[in-house]
């Protein structure tokens, strides 16, 4: 058996080495790559790209040489061929040059002669556009421009034509990574604006399935990945104008789960790359923006920063329509941009917009006048320091236009949420069990069971429904998950408290898994007339750190005020999760008991996790116990 040593690059979970060099060295193939002694490689080969074929590890944990090239030897993996005289031979198949061409079709770059190969060395789905390509039944070459090798090769056919007895070769493709997740190409100091792609190089720890992506900027998470399939992103697309301008230590982080078919027995693993310091320059940037307004009020707010400390600024806001509906003007003090539009109305047109599906908005940044007209000092200040926009005519906004000139400009859009719910909404309550101790498990239960009665006994409504006090719903089947979902989907339940396995982007495991793109898709939350959630809580691994969060309609820039999100006409929402494997103890029983106890009977969420975990003996961060996440309206109140 002849083995072909080729490297894929980008393949499956993997990105490969770029500098990655094979060579035989009698019946062993031997891998050699440029490395550090800080890092740890995964090798490995298989013998066809097809996403189904997985591929074989050869090594999940090899440290790399320092300071020279790693070298990994694949021992016996090569074989010379038995074949009759009158059939290629070992030197044949080696030297592209010396092929008959007689024998087998062949694929050459038309910009290089010397490159002729055999065909079969090309993995499914190559693309040959470039390439010459040799019949050899007509012993001609043709363009290979359109041509896709498209059937994979076939290791048990061993005929290369009816004259020979030739053993067809069977190609072995090798890939080998770095364990763990980094951002490449970027050094610390690197300014970025706008929207900027960000080299990703990931390989799961010890070669284990990657099922979460994320960016982070000081511990708090901006960019998240839904991952589908097993294929990996090389990049991630940041929109640095979400940020504040100035530096942001960005780092890179995965979770990865092994290759289990059923993943009923998995442990997570995850890995941070080395964060990297980074500064983000836009003449105007939103770290604070909402996309969406109106859930529960008629009015939005529109919040930026310019790098143009004290200047004018213009705003116009247009309705789906394209037509201006509403001008002002404001000041930018200290770089600081704050507009309310209350009642969402024009008081010179005597018109309200209760009905616009969405708002254009336009942000003009304008050079000072000498004269001072509409200047700083012609505006009244808040308590805040900030200027009182004022409203525009039609004519005085174009006239704005035309006497000044524009230094910054930006386009952003806000999106009304039609989901006008009333009340706080009712709950869902899942438990899932998570222990093989018998003890340790009736303590945990026990603990969901005392917050689902705690909240029952509130006067609020919770599902599944049970049959005692004694009970809690357990989802641990299929069928168990597809009633969860059920209860989820009831327009009235709008808090959600679930206890189990779970990973950064789903719930459950095996059977039972509830991903969050059921969950998007259950509630619409990819869209603005979505069922958005009020309040979740989800108590399993790493739930904090992917896209979960968002699957509910809670969208994770950080902390905010109740304020913050009444500014926008929009109901207080507050998701609380995990940032680390964490595993659970009877600490936990006592923390989810105190947590309900703390909530019903102070004032907001984060004092609520503050006391229950300090109650419970938890090791604590700063604020919240160690490793414990809120994103959204973080005093939020039961």
């Amino acid at each position: 058996t002849l083995i072909t040593a080729l490297l894929i690059t980008g393949a499956a979970n993997l990105h490969a080495m770029g500098d990655l060099q094979i060579s035989l060295q009698g019946t062993n193939v031997v891998l050699s790559w440029a490395s550090t002694n800080s890092d740890y490689y995964l090798v490995q080969c298989s013998t066809n790209l097809h996403s189904s074929h997985p591929w074989q590890t050869l090594t999940n944990w090899m440290p790399g040489s320092d300071g020279t090239n790693t070298v990994f030897v694949h021992s016996g993996a090569f074989q010379i061929p038995t074949a009759s005289p009158s059939s290629l031979g070992y030197n044949d198949l080696l030297s592209a040059q010396t092929l008959n061409q007689e024998e087998i079709p062949l694929a050459m770059r038309a910009d290089d002669p010397n490159s002729a190969a055999p065909l079969f060395l090309y993995p499914p789905g190559f693309d040959f556009s470039g390439f010459l390509l040799y019949d050899p039944e007509t012993q001609t070459w043709h363009s290979g421009n359109g041509f896709t090798r498209d059937n994979p090769p076939d290791p048990q056919n061993t005929n290369t034509n009816t004259n020979s007895t030739v053993t067809m070769p069977v190609m072995y493709f090798y890939r080998v990574g770095r364990n763990g997740v980094y951002l490449s190409g970027l050094t610390n100091g690197t300014t970025l604006s706008g929207t900027v792609s960000i080299p990703l190089e990931a390989v799961g720890v010890e070669g284990e399935t990657i099922v979460g992506v994320s960016l982070f900027d000081d511990g708090s998470l901006i960019k998240t990945i839904n991952i589908t399939s097993n294929s990996i992103p090389d990049h991630v697309d940041l929109d640095t104008t979400r940020l504040s301008n100035g530096v942001h230590n960005i780092t890179a982080w995965i979770e990865c789960i092994p290759s289990y078919s059923n993943e009923t027995n998995y442990v997570q693993a995850s890995s941070e790359s080395s964060p990297i310091s980074l500064s983000t320059s836009n003449e105007i940037s939103f770290p604070d923006w909402m996309d969406d307004f109106g859930e529960i009020e008629q009015r939005l707010m529109i919040r930026a920063q310019t790098i143009y400390t004290n200047a004018p600024v213009l705003i116009d806001i247009r309705g789906s329509q394209g037509t201006i509906l509403y001008s002002t003007s404001t000041y930018a003090v200290d770089g600081i941009i704050n507009l309310s539009w209350v009642n969402l109305s024009n008081p010179y047109l005597g018109t309200n917009y209760y009905t616009e599906p969405y708002f254009s908005i336009s942000l003009n940044v304008l050079e000072e006048t000498r004269s001072g007209e509409q200047n700083k000092d012609q505006f009244t200040l808040d308590a805040d320091g900030r200027a009182v926009p004022r409203v525009l005519t039609a004519e005085e906004s174009q006239q704005y236009h035309n006497s000044r000139s524009i230094l910054a400009s930006a386009e952003k859009t806000k999106y009304r949420r039609t989901d006008t719910w009333e009340t706080n909404g009712m709950w869902v309550v899942a438990y899932q069990p998570v222990s093989n101790n018998s003890s340790l498990e009736l303590c945990l239960s026990n603990s969901v069971v005392y917050l689902r009665n705690s909240i029952q006994d509130s006067g609020l409504e919770v599902y599944p429904p049970v049959n005692s006090r004694d009970e809690v719903f357990v989802m641990n089947n299929e069928s168990q998950a597809y009633t969860l979902m059920t209860h989820l989907a009831r327009n009235r339940c709008r808090n959600f408290f679930y206890f189990g396995h779970a990973t950064s982007g789903w719930i459950g495991k095996g059977s039972s898994k509830i991903t969050a793109e059921d969950i998007t898709n259950l509630l619409h939350t990819d869209t603005h007339n979505c069922h958005a959630y009020r309040f979740v809580f989800l108590y399993g691994c790493f739930t904090a750190n992917g896209v979960l969060p968002k699957a509910f309609g809670i969208i994770p820039h950080g902390e905010d005020g109740t304020s913050d999100f009444q500014a926008d006409g929009m109901r207080p929402k507050t998701f609380v999760g995990w940032t680390n494997k964490h595993d659970a103890t009877e600490i936990d029983a006592y923390f989810i008991e105190n947590f309900i106890n703390d909530w019903t009977s102070t004032t907001g969420i984060t004092n609520a996790l503050n006391s229950a975990g300090l109650s419970a003996g938890m090791t604590m961060g700063d604020i919240l116990p160690k490793n414990l996440k809120v994103y959204g309206a973080e005093n939020l109140t039961y």
